[in-house]
């Protein structure tokens, strides 16, 4: 059916900005809005200029040629598909500009390089495991610039995640990917994923200027067998049948472990306004986050619905085309028509490939992220409920005190128990004071980690809502430019 005048100038305004039939939509290695390009190793600031508070890059060297890419704030970085340009049209009026503010360059120069290199099976059967070539370089004292490597299993790297969370209670130790997440712990897909993510964790790791100082670090890159953790972190509770499993189950026992572990004899009080919003703060965005990860699960399977639609669809189309071909044994048909559907057929093959790569888009650098966010926010609450659990002991030994004293005002001076209970009043204050030190400290430092953490968390906020949006343009452009071919075929 012929499409009206009206329609017509409908579609001619949707497709304005794709400018004639030489556009490359497959483009995926351009500079990216509020990133910085890197090419052959090098940065590249040629011609910046500042859009709705991002930073963009822009140059004149063949994209093509180059692998552009977004960097973290934990000094790695994505490359990522092109983002088209909207504002040619001013196709972005009374839309709100994303409101990132100034934000700092919080990327850590880190002095260490880590890398984690391809699984390896070894051995068959119940006795067999999976290993990671882990290598480092670094600039770091008393490490050397050559590069050293060791192959680990997964609990290997719990091993070192333990050991760092003892080394400094205070500071935010990065996450590590789920414990469990298939019935196949050999399944490839898992294998990669689990991989990247114990990646990121040691350059998050090597990027922390306390937890890359920690023993620990140095032992796990170069000591054949692991011994036994150094200092063992607070006993939590074995997970009850049907609490959760995996890390994000180990992670809220540990959290109400602590939370409880020195104050089960007196529960704190919040004496802190801004870490009392913090931790009001952190509870809602990690229930949303999850939320949101969960939802970023069904916009994958609805693209990959769609896949499993457009497959049957071009078949479909085939099988007509054939038909009007005439190809059947004493049938007749129509070229023409056969040439439509046969056109449909292309049309319906390339959306299952544009469909399946956003799918995958979405999934790595979307939902991944998110779930990646939650377990830190997992880690941030730990943090938290061991400076509570410092204020519950603070709270409790000032507690401790009035009763001491109270005990004593109610003794006369000849009670031959007066110089004792009054002797128990000063180790009480002593007590109290060393704990109220203890909660200072603690305090302060919990607080400049959370900070720094929130700090590098947006400029990876901002990285990843980019990221997502040129997903969806990419698709978008890609796919309105296959309807726009067949129209102009037809």
């Amino acid at each position: 059916m012929a499409l009206t005048n009206d329609e017509l100038d409908i579609f001619t305004e949707v497709t304005a900005e794709i400018e004639g039939d030489d556009i490359n939509p497959f483009v995926s290695d351009p500079v990216i809005p509020g990133s910085s390009a890197v090419m052959d190793g090098e940065e590249w600031n040629d011609g910046q200029y500042e859009e709705e508070g991002f930073t963009v890059d822009q140059g004149t060297s063949d994209f093509a040629s180059h692998n552009a890419r977004v960097k973290m704030s934990d000094g790695s970085s994505v490359v990522i598909p092109e983002l088209s340009d909207t504002k040619r049209s001013g196709s972005n009026q009374g839309v709100t500009p994303l409101a990132f503010g100034d934000v700092e360059d919080t990327i850590v120069t880190s002095k260490f390089e880590f890398k984690v290199l391809e699984p390896e099976k070894i051995g068959d059967g119940i006795q067999a495991y999976v290993q990671y070539k882990v290598t480092c370089r670094s600039s770091a004292e008393g490490w050397t610039k050559n590069e050293i490597s060791v192959n680990r299993r997964y609990n290997e790297f719990l091993w070192l995640h333990d050991n760092l969370q003892a080394y400094e209670k205070c500071a935010i130790v990065p996450p590590l990917p789920e414990k469990v997440m298939t019935m196949s712990k050999f399944d490839p897909e898992f294998l990669q994923y689990r991989r990247r993510e114990l990646s990121r964790f040691m350059k998050r790791v090597g990027a922390h200027k306390v937890l890359s100082t920690a023993s620990a670090l140095k032992t796990f890159m170069t000591a054949g067998e692991l011994p036994r953790l150094t200092a063992a972190p607070p006993a939590e509770p074995a997970p009850a049948s049907g609490s959760g499993s995996g890390w994000l189950s180990f992670i809220g026992n540990k959290v109400t472990s602590l939370a409880s572990g020195m104050s089960d004899m007196f529960k704190p009080t919040e004496i802190d306004s801004w870490f009392e919003s913090k931790a009001k703060y952190f509870d809602e965005l990690e229930a949303n986050i999850l939320k949101l990860a969960d939802n970023a699960n069904k916009l994958v399977n609805i693209y990959r619905s769609k896949v499993i639609q457009m497959s049957e669809f071009y078949q479909i189309c085939e099988a007509i085309a054939a038909t009007e071909m005439g190809t059947a044994e004493g049938s007749s048909g129509d070229r023409r028509a056969a040439t439509g559907f046969f056109r449909l057929r292309d049309i319906g093959s390339e959306m299952c490939m544009i469909d399946t790569e956003i799918a995958d888009g979405v999934a790595m650098h979307w939902e991944n992220e998110l779930r990646d966010t939650y377990r830190y926010i997992g880690e941030v609450k730990v943090v938290l409920a061991h400076r509570l659990a410092k204020l519950g002991r603070y709270q409790g030994a000032s507690s401790n005190v009035k009763a001491k004293q109270d005990k004593l005002e109610k003794l006369p001076v000849t009670n031959p128990d007066y110089d004792k209970a009054r002797q128990e009043v000063v180790d009480a204050q002593k007590s109290e004071e060393d704990s109220r030190q203890e909660f200072v400290v603690v305090s302060e430092k919990v607080k400049r980690e959370i900070e720094q953490f929130e700090a590098t968390r947006i400029a990876d906020v901002k990285n990843h809502i980019i990221l997502f949006s040129q997903l969806h343009v990419n698709h978008t452009v890609r796919e309105v430019d296959l309807w726009k071919r067949l129209l102009a075929d037809i």
